[in-house]
């Protein structure tokens, strides 16, 4: 997170957060808060704080991540690759309820883990099926308890991917333990429980990062000038990973009709389309 008098920006993971976090250092006086995390309740409360948000097309998303882990890096990959049982007794929330984590642990522990099924689909960032692979494992309810992040604790899970999960967890106010463990059981609910609770005033697109990331800024009232203007479009990429094929190389048909199901929230509230698949 990055936190600026007049201006807070909370990173979504394979948003472009890095690059966008390096842009806004060369503009703003601000410091780096840690890394993926939402806003203390006292920084929500503080007025005429604006807060910038980013995001990415969900397709496009699931492959970079994907791919980030096909080089052997990131939360997700260490979480669901790491062999042993002692990455199952995280995120069930144990500061929270001790004993409903004491019993989501258990049954965790009993479903087991399946790191080499894993590794399997990260072993080559080229190969369309390994990606295949692992998306459907991401939305097999018998994997969630490997991903940790409280995902398979979530009513979310149930009804979204991890895409909108991490979303709603990043973005959105009242964040408790009813809201997501009960109720949710339907997409409106969903939709109206992020309607009422996002608190982000202007979203950063992936695909158009440097033009909205200027716009943000000049919503917020903060002057770019010409020759900061110029570097913000004239700057490259950051924190890339290494895939070298389009988004649609990755998908078929089912992969693509998954994602859409899984990620309706985000699809149709930024508009967002599917790759095109050659038949």
């Amino acid at each position: 997170m990055f936190i600026s008098p007049k201006l807070i920006f909370v990173e979504l993971q394979k948003t472009g957060c890095t690059h966008i976090g390096k842009l806004l250092r060369h503009v703003l006086d601000g410091q780096q808060v840690g890394k993926h995390n939402r806003p203390t309740d006292k920084l929500l409360t503080v007025e005429d704080r604006f807060f910038l948000g980013s995001i990415r097309n969900p397709w496009d998303w699931y492959v970079s991540l994907w791919a980030y882990g096909c080089d052997h890096k990131g939360g997700l990959y260490t979480m669901v690759t790491a062999p042993g049982w002692r990455k199952l007794l995280r995120g069930h929330g144990w500061k929270k309820g001790p004993m409903s984590a004491a019993l989501s642990a258990t049954k965790a522990i009993k479903a087991g883990r399946h790191p080499d099924q894993w590794a399997q689909c990260y072993s080559e960032r080229n190969n369309a099926e390994n990606f295949r692979r692992w998306l459907r494992l991401l939305n097999d309810r018998a994997y969630w308890h490997e991903i940790g992040e409280g995902y398979a604790q979530s009513a979310v899970c149930r009804t979204a991917g991890l895409l909108t999960y991490r979303y709603l967890n990043l973005f959105c106010r009242d964040i408790t333990p009813s809201a997501f463990s009960i109720g949710m059981p339907d997409y409106e609910e969903l939709f109206s429980f992020e309607r009422r609770s996002c608190y982000i005033d202007h979203f950063i697109r992936n695909e158009s990062l440097e033009s909205d990331l200027i716009r943000g800024l000049a919503a917020c009232g903060i002057e770019v000038s010409e020759e900061q203007q110029s570097k913000i479009l004239s700057s490259g990429k950051t924190n890339t990973s290494s895939r070298m094929n389009s988004t649609a190389y990755y998908y078929d048909n089912a992969t693509i009709a998954l994602v859409r199901d899984k990620e309706r929230l985000i699809i149709e509230k930024f508009s967002y389309a599917p790759p095109t698949v050659k038949r």
